[in-house]
């Protein structure tokens, strides 16, 4: 279900966007966290899939961005594959014209696997 390119107008002449991109975390077996912050209030939308290309992506609306969260806004992808790469689109949804969306911001993750695993954390003294 990826979005209908002919149904979208893109939010560059009104300024919508993504103000400090994405953020992915809280993994599990089946579940991701997916944090974002527009710049102004609008409804996050995320599609995910399996595949760089978004063949086959799910959409999902998320909650509104709004001045009292500082325009943030947070998803919890659930039902996801164990040990699978998931690949995401990010953008935010005009709250006064629902055809106008911001520039997508893409990124991808690892669900964690059942089961141990070895993991490597690393530390550079350039942070």
């Amino acid at each position: 279900m990826g979005m209908d390119a002919t149904a979208i107008i893109t939010a560059d002449s009104v300024g919508l966007s993504l103000l400090q991109g994405i953020q992915i975390g809280d993994m599990l077996q089946d579940r991701a966290v997916i944090w974002s912050r527009s710049d102004r209030p609008a409804r996050m939308v995320v599609e995910y899939a399996l595949n760089p290309h978004f063949e086959q992506a799910l959409r999902v609306r998320g909650p509104y961005a709004l001045e009292t969260n500082d325009y943030t806004a947070r998803l919890d992808l659930t039902n996801l594959p164990g040990n699978d790469e998931i690949y995401v689109r990010v953008m935010f949804q005009d709250l006064s014209n629902e055809r106008v969306f911001s520039e997508p911001v893409t990124g991808h993750f690892r669900t964690a696997a059942q089961g141990k695993r070895n993991i490597r954390f690393l530390w550079s003294g350039d942070t």
